[in-house]
């Protein structure tokens, strides 16, 4: 998937997506690399994930927290 697909994502998002694009598993502290001030706190990766997520639906993808802190990149799941 390339973040030209969402034209709404921030610079961030789009090096988030670009590290998640691989379809690993990737730890909290490598999203948190991804933001243009990697001295803030790990937990300002939170907002940017939730705009991620709600922009990787229109697009049938996803984002699926695993086991351990960890982000990977799916096709959308559809809960009933």
């Amino acid at each position: 998937m390339k973040s030209t697909d969402l034209p709404q994502l921030t610079p961030t998002q789009r090096r988030m997506l670009a590290l998640l694009s691989d379809g690993k598993v990737h730890s909290k502290e490598e999203m948190h690399k991804c933001l243009c001030d990697e001295l803030g706190r790990i937990e300002n990766i939170s907002p940017h994930v939730t705009h991620l997520r709600q922009q990787l639906r229109t697009v049938n993808r996803d984002l699926v927290c695993e086991h351990g802190g960890g982000y990977r990149l799916v096709a959308h799941i559809m809960s009933h």
